[in-house]
């Protein structure tokens, strides 16, 4: 329903210069009355939107009231309510741009109407493609709908062969930077002054992968991973405050490929130096645990909605194929 809504939007943007041809009325002591009294107090068939200057021969879907003199076209709350349901316009701000846009629309309609614009060949043509784009947005959404009816099972059936993907770990962790890496941090840190410049290039990587090593063995023996972090900033000459050596609640989604032999860690184990482009990083496991089924069922229910759309599309598309003659394409 977004490309729905989407057009409407455009189509207001393409009638911006009719915009003055008629406007809903406004008034500032109806508008007080408005705010003053909840929309959902006025009956259904009060008119919201009254467009002057504006009298078709006959009423439609969206015009339920017209009066010759003055000349003029009402349009209810309970019109403008299937409209704005139908486009999923909830907010106030949307109401009221699908107001101002409905507005043009009509005027302009009530125009090609006159000028029989809809009697052209290419117009038919445009009215068909667009009536298969919405039914095409409409099986979309029924495909969701459907897709969204995820069995129990399935979800406990997921859960039970994705143990993995649910643990959560608290760690510590030292991050020793590359020399590259030091020297774009005491940048960022130090950007309107220059009394260090060049300083990084004489931390060779080298020593930065040996500093690594040495502060492994220090957390390996029990140092504090605080002290450690401050240490191998002082060793790349970062400038900087240390980064959170605490990482709560972390995702095996949460952490780069390269870094997810951390998981199989022991409670209080010290990780060996993993190294990349970022720089050498060095973890202890605080602790871990797996995320309850109860906990974890909204997220598993989303992924098992979109791979349930997915094969419904799948075999929906897979149904049919077309050829093209290449001689014209």
């Amino acid at each position: 329903m977004r490309n729905i809504l989407c057009a409407w939007v455009l189509l207001s943007a393409a009638c911006l210069a009719q915009a003055q041809l008629a406007k809903p009325s406004t008034n500032p002591s109806q508008d007080q009355d408005t705010n003053s009294v909840k929309k959902e107090s006025l009956p259904l068939s009060a008119s919201v939107i009254t467009i002057r200057g504006l009298c078709p021969d006959v009423a439609t879907a969206f015009i339920t009231s017209i009066s010759r003199n003055p000349c003029q076209s009402e349009i209810s709350r309970e019109a403008f309510e299937k409209v704005s349901a139908a486009l999923q316009a909830d907010s106030p701000a949307a109401k009221r741009q699908l107001a101002e846009t409905l507005t043009r629309l009509l005027v302009m309609a009530h125009q090609g109407n006159q000028w029989e614009v809809d009697k052209k060949e290419h117009f038919q043509e445009k009215l068909e493609f667009s009536r298969m784009q919405l039914l095409s947005e409409e099986v979309m959404r029924a495909i969701h709908e459907k897709a969204a009816e995820v069995p129990e099972k399935d979800i406990e059936d997921y859960y039970q062969q994705h143990q993995s993907a649910f643990e959560r770990a608290t760690f510590e962790r030292i991050l020793v930077p590359t020399a590259k890496q030091a020297a774009a941090r005491d940048r960022a840190t130090n950007s309107e002054s220059k009394p260090d410049a060049g300083k990084h290039a004489q931390v060779s990587e080298a020593a930065l992968a040996e500093e690594a090593v040495r502060l492994q063995r220090r957390a390996t023996s029990g140092e504090d991973f605080t002290k450690l972090q401050q240490a191998a900033y002082d060793a790349a000459s970062v400038n900087a405050p240390i980064p959170e050596v605490r990482l709560d609640g972390m995702r095996r989604a949460g952490l780069p490929t390269a870094h997810l032999a951390v998981f199989n860690l022991q409670p209080g184990e010290v990780s060996s130096v993993i190294s990349d482009s970022t720089g050498h990083y060095i973890y202890k496991l605080i602790s871990k645990d797996i995320i309850p089924l109860k906990d974890a069922t909204p997220e598993i229910q989303t992924v098992l909605q979109k791979q349930r759309a997915n094969d419904i599309l799948k075999q929906l598309q897979s149904s049919a194929s077309a050829e093209l003659n290449p001689s014209y394409f």
